[in-house]
């Protein structure tokens, strides 16, 4: 029950978060854990739950290529690549 509670409690603020932050977030190693991680959750439940969020951060990457000349902004990839197998585009 204990983590049930600690579950709940992440679901709230991953909620929260792409309720209320700007999807563009950094092109950078942390941001991109975090919505990569949100990607998995919404497979997870078999649900789309975060998709627009993170489709919106990948898209203005599109528009807006970042610099990628480190590891650290080479992670990003990883969401693109998740809403690239969802969309297609």
């Amino acid at each position: 029950m204990k983590d049930q509670t600690y579950i709940d409690k992440v679901i709230k603020l991953n909620h929260y978060i792409t309720k209320t932050w700007d999807p563009k977030m950094k092109w950078m190693w942390g941001e991109a854990l975090y919505g990569y991680s949100l990607s998995r959750l919404d497979e997870h439940f078999n649900e789309e739950i975060y998709t627009d969020f993170l489709k919106a951060y990948v898209d203005y990457y599109v528009q807006n290529p970042p610099r990628v000349d480190q590891s650290d902004t080479a992670a990003p990839g990883l969401i693109t690549y998740q809403m690239y197998k969802k969309f297609g585009d």
